[in-house]
Order: structure tokens, then sequence, then C-alpha cells
């Protein structure tokens, strides 16, 4: 006897494996940075100088992708299940399953640039017979928004696209600097930046602040970031395991739910 799953299950299902992938990456990712890769040197002037020695095992990257793989799957198992419950009732095409996905676009279409709304019939292709309230959901977490959960969403497209066809490129990690400055007045003062393999450790807090110092502590940490030119220049400075657990927290806190609701006469 063949057991039967629902798509939400399988999804569920997916993302717990997602889960147990972004553990493996933060422990993989934790013992790398607990290794303390970079080293501070001081130059003949006087300035002192991070480098990053060791770079992070290319394993991670593999896991990165696997994670990221089933994040993917378990949108499209909530759209095959979305388009079989078929709403609309109707004559579905005899190849609809093999074109069924949950679409995410980079690029809005030409015609819709401006104050023109997507056409509710946009994604009929791979959704055809979806209702009106699931096609407003699933456009407005297009990519082509680029604005909070959408943004997410362009981040997770892009690093699926990518790890279709290579490697997922890490960035030579960079360097976070916490300095913290206590003064003889009982003020104290702290500040936080990250810097690049390489980096000159100017320093962090005024002059003013700099003054009566009666203690100061700094320290460093390593932390891995994506070297992806299609993701932008904000999640450079974004760890991996950030931009993991915001893909993984936006389906399964946002697009699960909704989708719980569609499929609820199913």
């Amino acid at each position: 006897m063949r057991r039967m799953i629902s798509g939400l299950d399988s999804a569920r299902l997916k993302l717990i494996r997602a889960a147990e992938h972004i553990d493996s990456v933060v422990n993989s990712i934790g013992a790398y940075s607990g290794s303390e890769p970079h080293e501070i040197t001081m130059n003949a002037d006087g300035k002192e100088t991070v480098h990053v020695q060791i770079l992070p095992p290319p394993e991670i990257s593999v896991t990165v992708g696997e994670t990221i793989y089933q994040i993917r799957s378990a949108l499209d198992h909530l759209a095959f299940d979305l388009v079989k419950l078929n709403t609309r009732k109707i004559t579905l095409p005899d190849d609809w399953s093999e074109h069924c996905l949950f679409p995410l676009k980079l690029c809005i279409p030409t015609a819709c640039n401006g104050n023109t709304p997507v056409p509710y019939k946009y994604f009929e292709k791979a959704l055809p017979g979806i209702s009106i309230h699931a096609f407003e959901f699933i456009e407005s977490l297009q990519p082509y928004y680029r604005r909070n959960a959408a943004n997410v969403m362009r981040l997770l497209a892009e690093l699926s696209n990518i790890d279709k066809h290579r490697h997922l490129n890490l960035t030579p990690p960079r360097i976070g600097r916490l300095q913290v400055v206590r003064s003889s007045k009982g003020t104290t003062h702290s500040a936080y930046d990250t810097m690049r393999s390489g980096a000159k450790l100017e320093p962090l807090l005024p002059a003013g602040e700099m003054t009566n110092t009666l203690d100061m502590q700094r320290c460093f940490s390593t932390f891995v970031t994506f070297d992806e030119s299609a993701l932008g220049a904000g999640p450079d400075t974004l760890s991996v395991e950030e931009i993991l657990k915001a893909c993984f927290d936006t389906v399964k806190g946002i697009v699960v739910p909704a989708f719980e609701k569609f499929l609820e006469k199913s």
C-alpha cells in the first residue's frame, strides 16, 4: 500500500531537513571561526593590519547548497498541491505537472513597470487554476520587488540558480571588531565594525571618547559571507548563517501558514 503525503507535510519535512543543514553550517563555520584563522600584524609605521590566513572549508558551500535546495523544493511541493486542488475547477493542461513550480521572478514584466499591476494570469503556465487570493499572495513575494520578504525570496532564487550550475562562492571571511573603552570618568563607549582581510585597523571611536582612557578592550571574530555579485551589495556584510535563516524563516513563517489556508479544503 502506497502512503500518500500532502504537499504541506512534504514541505514541512523538507524544512526540517533544511534546519538540520543550517545547524551543520553553523557548527562548521563556528569551528572554523574558533580556530582563529585571522592574525593582526603591525607595519613599520606602527599601523595594524588584519589578515585572514586560512579560507573556510569548501565543504561548507556544499551544505549551504543542500539547505537552499530543500527550502526551494518545499516551495515547489506547496505549489504542486495548490494546482492539484484546482479551486477554479478548470480543465488543467495534460502536462501541468511538468511546468508546475513556485515562481520566483527576478524581473517584473516589462508591460508592468510603473503602476500597472501584474496580470492575474501571469503565472498561469506554472500555476494554472489557482485562486485570485493565492495569486496575489505569491505575486507579493516575487523577487522583483526587492523589499522585505520579497527581497529574501530574491536571495533564495539567486542562490538556488547558482547552486544548480556551479559551486557557491564564499568570501575570504570578514572580520568583526568590537572595541570597548572605559574612561576614568566612569563612562563606557563601544563600537563595532566589519572589515575584509588586509584592512588597516583605524580607530573606531572619536578622539574625544578616547580621552582619559582607563581601560580599552577589543575582540575580533571571523564570519563567512557569500562572494556572489548577483546577491547585490548588502548581503556581503551578512553572514551565510543569517541569509540561510532569513530564507528558512520566510518560507516557514510566511509562506507555509498562507498555504495552510489555501489548501484547507484539500
